[in-house]
């Protein structure tokens, strides 16, 4: 259930984004607090105010690899939205393809 949802809020983002209704700055905003927030349910461990090298600690079986993606998409999330510049459609389409990516890997190790 959780997987379906966050993959419900990345593609209503994408659609969000691709319509104008949301700029970059709010899609990467917006993915980077749901996917934490996904995390935070799916792992019983508070996540969302955790910074990306925090994710690399965390101690759960068969996510090693998995550690280092999470850790890498927050810290791209983190560098565009805090770095002042204005974010491009293409940088957000990117975040969320990375997105997807982060997800589809949490869902291959479930399996």
């Amino acid at each position: 259930y959780l997987l379906f949802t966050i993959s419900g809020i990345i593609k209503k983002t994408k659609k969000n984004l691709s319509k104008e209704k949301i700029t970059g700055l709010q899609t990467i905003t917006i993915l980077s607090s749901e996917i934490r927030k996904f995390f935070s349910l799916f792992w019983d461990i508070p996540c969302i105010s955790m910074v990306p090298e925090e994710f690399l600690t965390i101690h759960i079986d068969n996510i090693d690899d998995l550690r280092i993606d999470i850790c890498n998409f927050f810290k791209t999330c983190d560098s565009l939205r805090f770095s002042g510049e204005g974010i491009t459609v293409e940088s957000a389409n990117k975040i969320i393809e990375d997105a997807k990516s982060v997800l589809q890997k949490v869902k291959e190790n479930i399996s």
